[in-house]
């Protein structure tokens, strides 16, 4: 419970609010190669890794661009389930992975029960799109010869 902490968005709740939260939550156990979720899937949950490592990838194929890797705590799904939008890479197991996952509809109620939720909703999506942001930018910048050498 206390790794729900972690998570921007439940960090305001107070031990009450995140039993709450926990008892909602669903454990769930992927073997290392297994797809958590494919590119264009729909935003169904949130995921987080209780033990384990993940890679978000651009899609299945094995030209695949990796754009992350999530260990223990971390957290992902979080983009599509709030947006409404099919997710936008696929997540792939990298080990034995255990996670905890928040279905949307027990998210909803979270937020309807919670108000205060959305303000630090607002706040951790924000900085999620801005690392995202600059992430994109430099990932075009190191294609280019001028600047692939620098850090």
């Amino acid at each position: 419970m206390k790794r729900l902490k972690r998570i921007p968005f439940f960090a305001t709740l107070t031990d009450e609010e995140l039993a709450s939260v926990f008892t909602k939550m669903q454990a769930q156990h992927y073997r290392a190669g297994e797809l958590v979720f494919d590119k264009g899937a729909p935003g169904d949950a949130l995921y987080l890794i209780e033990q384990g490592m993940v890679q978000v990838v651009s899609d299945t194929t094995a030209e695949a661009e990796v754009f992350a890797h999530l260990r223990d705590g971390d957290f992902f799904g979080e983009m599509a389930l709030l947006s409404n939008r099919p997710r936008s890479a696929a997540v792939q197991a990298a080990t034995d992975l255990d996670v905890l996952l928040l279905k949307k509809a027990d998210f909803e109620d979270l937020l309807r029960q919670h108000p205060t939720l959305s303000l630090t909703l607002s706040r951790a999506l924000s900085q999620r799109l801005i690392h995202a942001d600059q992430k994109l930018v430099e990932r075009h910048l190191r294609k280019m010869t001028l600047f692939a050498d620098l850090s």
